[in-house]
């Protein structure tokens, strides 16, 4: 037989009946909400308040032909630019553009191979001491690289150990581009180490593992890729077509899990350093449309989906990434913010821009392209 309670434990239940009723419906909410949240993907470390998370993919030799022919190139969404263009056909001057905002007579970088190019010309420059890592990383962003560098890098001109200003995470291929895809040596925040199989599927793990990372701290990632870069399935060069469309599979992969991924406020630039000819024989580095066009689309918030036909050029980039990050390019820059025109806006625009490399320097127009050749030769093409 139970005791009775008495009139002061009856009054003390009854204050905590209610708080206990409390307690369980609080419970219970949570559980709902784990329930309603289990299986999704986590959304990108701080990508939901303050500045974006930026995350740039920079094919290599990527031409508008091909870059059609891709189930991306009408599954990205976006705004794509049709009129987009670098202005030297060649990796490392356009890379070290992509980096700086300037064009090559500036920044220094001619050639892929020194004493003109490559990293070479950039060390001898100081062309890294203010690039657009060096910017965010100064603005308190996390920063990250992954994929090719300058030629020269990991041998000839800087070792593996080094590791460029303004990457806190720093993943860079040491292996040189005859040896193809599979089996790479990278350089692994300065140590050396290699990565088994076809070294496109390990930038989806290793953008990932570098997002996390970040925490809440905003996040600049470039990936820098291999693909469709020859030789294209094997070591003998420059291989099929066929192949060379391949080689994009991995980073069409990347390119969709990372927009599914990314979070309702993080930019995704997807572009590539130059274009490419196949006919009459492979190649690149002419200020012709097959290697000066690429493809560029900009996936992230307020951007405006669809087509845009303003110029928009590789020097465009790093003072694009600036305003979107709220910071403005220590030194001058030749490109212009692309900003406007991600928000469908139409301002006053450039009618015109300058190709250059070693052996010739190019005006291209929305209707003719004009070559100054280094011999003296003057070509005028109508387009």
């Amino acid at each position: 037989m139970s005791t009775p309670r008495s009139a002061a434990e009856t009054t003390a239940l009854r204050r905590r009946v209610p708080v206990a009723a409390a307690v369980v419906a609080v419970l219970l909410l949570l559980v709902v909400a784990l329930l309603a949240d289990f299986g999704r993907p986590p959304a990108a470390p701080g990508s939901a308040t303050g500045r974006p998370n930026i995350i740039v993919v920079l094919t290599d030799d990527l031409d508008v032909e091909l870059w059609q022919q891709l189930a991306l190139h009408d599954t990205i969404g976006g705004r794509h630019f049709t009129e987009a263009f670098v202005t030297s056909p060649l990796c490392c001057p356009s890379k070290a553009s992509i980096l700086t905002g300037l064009y090559a007579h500036n920044h220094g970088v001619m050639a892929n191979n020194p004493p003109q190019g490559g990293l070479y010309a950039a060390l001898r420059n100081g062309l890294e001491d203010s690039t657009l890592p060096v910017w965010l990383q100064q603005a308190g962003y996390r920063t990250g690289f992954m994929g090719r560098y300058l030629v020269g890098y990991g041998s000839r001109d800087a070792g593996p150990s080094y590791v460029p200003p303004g990457w806190d995470r720093w993943v860079g291929r040491v292996s040189p581009t005859p040896a193809g895809y599979r089996d790479i040596e990278f350089s692994f925040d300065g140590k050396v180490g290699s990565l088994a199989g076809n070294e496109g599927w390990h930038y989806l793990p290793e953008a990932r593992a570098f997002m996390r990372s970040a925490g809440a701290q905003p996040y600049f990632l470039l990936l820098a890729t291999m693909a469709p870069h020859a030789p294209w399935g094997g070591r003998g060069y420059p291989g099929d077509p066929a192949r060379r469309a391949a080689t994009m599979r991995p980073i069409e992969l990347l390119v969709t899990e990372l927009i599914g991924e990314m979070g309702p406020n993080t930019y995704l630039f997807f572009t590539s350093d130059n274009g490419y000819h196949l006919e009459p024989e492979p190649g690149k580095s002419t200020p012709y449309d097959s290697d000066t066009r690429v493809p560029l689309v900009v996936v992230g918030p307020g951007v405006t989906a669809g087509t845009d036909d303003h110029f928009a050029l590789n020097i465009d980039l790093a003072p694009t990434i600036a305003e979107l990050a709220g910071i403005e390019p220590p030194d001058p820059v030749d490109g212009v913010s692309l900003v406007p025109l991600l928000r469908g806006e139409s301002p006053p625009w450039r009618e015109e821009f300058t190709i250059e490399l070693l052996g010739f320097t190019a005006v291209r127009t929305q209707d003719a392209l004009e070559i100054h050749w280094a011999d003296g030769r003057v070509e005028r093409q109508p387009l």
